[in-house]
């Protein structure tokens, strides 16, 4: 059974997060290699945002530095 290693780090020491997800081998032997590197930047991307880390970019108006 595969092991998927999670992780996503802020650059402040200690705000390091960490899960690990195992998935059926018939589902991941299912997967050609561009489904299988989709699939990973998915469950990624969902840790991410589970972890409670917020991203993003808006366009500051004058009176912001």
């Amino acid at each position: 059974m595969p092991l998927i290693k999670l992780y996503c780090e802020t650059g402040f020491a200690g705000a390091k997060h960490e899960d690990e997800e195992y998935i059926d081998d018939e589902f991941w032997n299912a997967l050609n290699a561009e489904e299988k590197e989709k699939y990973l930047e998915e469950i990624g991307t969902d840790f991410m945002w589970n972890s409670g880390i917020e991203c993003g970019a808006y366009l500051a108006d004058n009176n912001e530095g």
